[in-house]
């Protein structure tokens, strides 16, 4: 909704100015296409592509350099728990928001990470390039182990909302059936 929201603005402002002549023309189209682009880089379009429940709630992305799987991992628990879940949001009550704050650790971890990287480019050898390797190693698993447990999060909430089988393995009535069978057959033949 945020994207569409601020989507429309460049497109009212392309709008106005295919209607205005001269400089206008010029300066509200080049607002629209800078707008287009810091739209892009930012990734908000791709937020709202891939994640569009976490950008419903809100959830700020500030880079094209996020967690994605993890964001991915998120929605898709977010949708599990909206979709399949829905009849048993009382026995949930925190749910959403704990997913939510899921996400927004997996983005600040990732953002320790790029920094960490970042300093890494420059950092002479010795202790304090020693502990910003550990850092990234942490913010690196951190986010490994966001994802896996969200995406094992979804699986447990659409395996307990699974319906129970009504009755009991029908294949051991079967056998028992056949072997009835096979020996009514014999005696009959005999």
């Amino acid at each position: 909704m945020r994207l569409a929201y601020r989507v429309s603005i460049e497109i009212v402002l392309f709008v106005a100015g295919a209607w205005a002549g001269g400089a206008p023309r010029v300066l509200l189209w080049t607002a629209a296409g800078a707008g287009a682009i810091a739209l892009f880089c930012s990734g908000e379009v791709r937020l709202a592509v891939r994640c569009p429940r976490l950008d419903r709630l809100g959830l700020r992305v500030a880079t094209r350099d996020a967690p994605w799987e993890a964001l991915a991992a998120a929605d898709a628990a977010l949708r599990t728990l909206d979709r399949d879940i829905g009849h048993f949001r009382d026995f949930f009550p925190s749910a959403r928001r704990d997913l939510i704050n899921a996400a927004a650790r997996a983005l600040e971890a990732q953002r320790v990470l790029l920094r960490t990287d970042a300093a890494l480019a420059e950092a002479p050898p010795g202790e304090g390039r020693i502990l910003l390797e550990a850092q990234r190693t942490k913010s690196w698993h951190e986010i490994a182990g966001l994802t896996l447990s969200l995406r094992e999060l979804r699986a447990r909430l659409i395996a307990s909302t699974q319906p129970l089988p009504a009755a009991i393995d029908p294949a051991l009535g079967l056998r028992a059936l056949e072997d009835r069978t096979s020996a009514l057959s014999r005696e009959l033949q005999s």
